[in-house]
């Protein structure tokens, strides 16, 4: 690699990692994925999107800023798709995609039945809560989390706590309710004025509407909910407007608790930045190096959580490699497990949308056993297949780069245990310095990490194909 490509690489890996009290605002999909659980007071990582331990003691009562929220309220005639679609309001929620289904189910039953029109009217309530921080004058470190620091166990602290933590948390909720009924006439003049009766129905005057027949109408109501609680056994179900406003009342009420909704972002907020983390460490002096040199706390800081991020973006290299790799033994053995006379059959693809035989998206069981069996004759004993390789690839990354790195990071430095890693950056560590090891899809090879064969990588099939279901 030439020596200007290497420069600019680190510069790359150290831009996102800059030394502030505001932190970083996180909002991507890792953060909003339901198979995640963000809170205050936990250890989170930028480089790999982590969420790690509980490290503050925190009461989400006494311990919480106060909480500000912007609500929205839309009523709107969702019966054709162009006006759903030029919506922009609507667009920015998850009520949309549910919108767009009950139009095209409209579309579809008008087409069919010249004489009556399928109506949709929606009936939104957005509530987006923001400002809900932990209240530093109130919150503290854990006491097992404080005890590693006062003992500098800082690679121990940082591998359960991450390089940073959640200070505050976005949240939002969405009530939904779809009126979907029939009108015979086909008179502009007599829709709008229902919309209108319907519309003023639910928010205000139940009277309005006691005169309209919803079985004549064939009208339905249809509630969606994201991001709200439930109280005791009251459940948002509706079979008249009179009911529905009723919902709406105990729907609104339950969206204004700060701590319930769906996550739209982080704050995610280095250690280094807590002023109870710097005490435990006493990381606000200088520290002497030589008679010519010296640390700034400032350049400790800095250090400090460079490194930290080093440490979880490659703590997030061995969990995926030991997830792929428990994937591939436990995909191999289901797909093992079927008869031979099976072998032809093909198998669903999770990520494509064709679900029939047809699909030139899907193999055959024979061709995924194939795949993750993997044989390569030139190789022998367990390195002769697949898993084996795999296996041994993850023991030497760890063995030649993840160990040695963490022994450098950990070591005492001018008698501060553990203090290395406030003195220097990972790249002029000798166990650390090879850059080219802190990205997926390498092994570790003679002296440093080359990408792994193209034949050994075979993330996308278990991806797609694992574990195995026939069409």
């Amino acid at each position: 690699m030439k020596p200007q490509n290497i420069l600019c690489l680190l510069n790359l890996i150290a831009v996102p990692v800059v030394v502030q009290s505001a932190g970083t605002v996180v909002s991507d999909w890792r953060i909003q994925n339901k198979g995640s659980s963000p809170s205050i007071g936990r250890g989170y990582s930028v480089a790999s999107g982590n969420i790690m331990s509980m490290c503050m003691d925190i009461d989400m009562e006494t311990d919480i800023s106060a909480p500000s929220f912007d609500y929205e309220y839309v009523l709107r005639d969702i019966t054709n798709t162009e006006t759903l679609t030029s919506d922009e309001t609507i667009k920015g929620t998850k009520t949309y995609d549910d919108a767009v289904t009950r139009v095209e189910t409209s579309e579809r039953t008008t087409n069919t039945n010249k004489t009556t029109e399928r109506r949709t009217i929606l009936s939104l309530m957005i509530v987006d809560k923001y400002y809900i921080s932990a209240d530093e004058t109130h919150i503290s470190l854990a006491g097992d989390t404080l005890s590693l620091l006062d003992s500098g166990h800082f690679l121990q602290f940082f591998q359960a706590c991450g390089p940073t933590y959640i200070r505050s948390i976005r949240r939002a909720s969405e009530f939904s309710g779809f009126f979907s009924y029939t009108d015979t006439t086909l008179d502009t003049t007599t829709t709008v004025n229902y919309i209108n009766q319907l519309g003023s129905s639910t928010t205000s005057d139940t009277s309005v509407v006691e005169d309209i027949d919803m079985n004549e109408r064939k009208c339905t109501i249809e509630i969606h909910v994201y991001g709200i609680t439930l109280k005791g056994n009251r459940a948002f179900v509706a079979r008249t407007f009179t009911q529905y406003k009723t919902v709406m009342e105990t729907a609104f009420d339950a969206m204004m608790n700060p701590a319930v909704g769906f996550v739209k972002s982080i704050e995610a907020v280095p250690w280094v930045a807590n002023v109870q983390f710097q005490t435990a460490i006493r990381m606000d002096t200088a520290v002497t190096i030589s008679t010519q040199e010296t640390v700034h706390p400032f350049l400790r800081r800095f250090y400090t959580i460079v490194n930290a991020e080093h440490m979880a973006r490659l703590d997030g290299i061995i969990q995926h490699r030991l997830k792929m790799l428990n994937l591939l033994i436990s995909c191999l053995g289901a797909a093992s497990g079927f008869s031979k006379l099976e072998n032809p059959k093909k198998l669903q693809n999770k990520n494509a949308l064709c679900m029939d035989e047809d699909c030139n998206t899907s193999i055959t069981l024979y061709d995924l056993k194939h795949t993750l069996l993997g044989e390569d004759t030139s190789q022998s004993g367990a390195k002769r297949y697949l898993p084996g390789r795999t296996a041994d690839q993850l023991r030497t990354y760890i063995d030649h780069y993840v160990s040695p790195c963490m022994d450098d990071l950990s070591r005492e430095a001018y008698g501060i245990p553990g203090g290395n890693m406030q003195m220097r950056h990972w790249t002029t560590m000798d166990g650390c310095k090879e850059a080219s090891c802190v990205f997926a899809g390498t092994l570790w090879e003679g002296d440093k990490c080359v990408a792994i064969n193209v034949n050994d990588n075979k993330d996308y099939v278990m991806d797609q194909y694992c574990n195995p279901t026939f069409i």
